[in-house]
């Protein structure tokens, strides 16, 4: 299924120096980025158009390594299951058709792009909450001398 993605302006460089930073100064930017990502989850399975579940069941959260991003939608996780649920993409754009196979054009009925709008500014500003949060903590941090 075809990504969805946003991306901050200055994203790259913001995450590489948050990478640098004390873990335990990131983990509340790392809760904050899985809150946000389950919270889309929750509201894109309640979005989507169910007729045996299959779909719904198989939007998943997956938080990337560094824990500063996550990928959300069917099978994120599992190439297997992504291939049991390719419909997906079907669903989520629609299709054409084709009209000389008799076989009629299926409207779009999105679920990943209305759950990450719903959610956008809400995970924006947590993030930017606890962005904050791991600066001031760094910064107050920074002052201490240690042996």
């Amino acid at each position: 299924m075809p990504r969805l993605k946003y991306k901050a302006t200055g994203a790259t460089r913001l995450k590489r120096l948050l990478k640098a930073l004390d873990p335990e100064v990131t983990a509340e930017l790392k809760t904050a980025v899985r809150e946000s990502a389950e919270i889309m989850a929750a509201d894109a399975r309640s979005l989507v158009p169910v007729d045996t579940g299959d779909l719904r069941d198989s939007i998943e959260v997956a938080i990337r390594r560094d824990g500063l991003s996550a990928a959300i939608g069917p099978g994120v996780k599992s190439k297997k299951r992504a291939r049991a649920v390719f419909y997906g993409l079907f669903v989520e754009f629609g299709t054409k058709g084709s009209p000389k196979d008799g076989i009629p054009p299926m409207p779009a009925r999105p679920f990943l792009g209305p759950a990450f709008l719903i959610n956008k500014e809400a995970a924006i500003k947590r993030t930017r909450a606890a962005i904050n949060a791991a600066i001031r903590q760094a910064a107050a941090g920074a002052g201490t001398e240690t042996d």
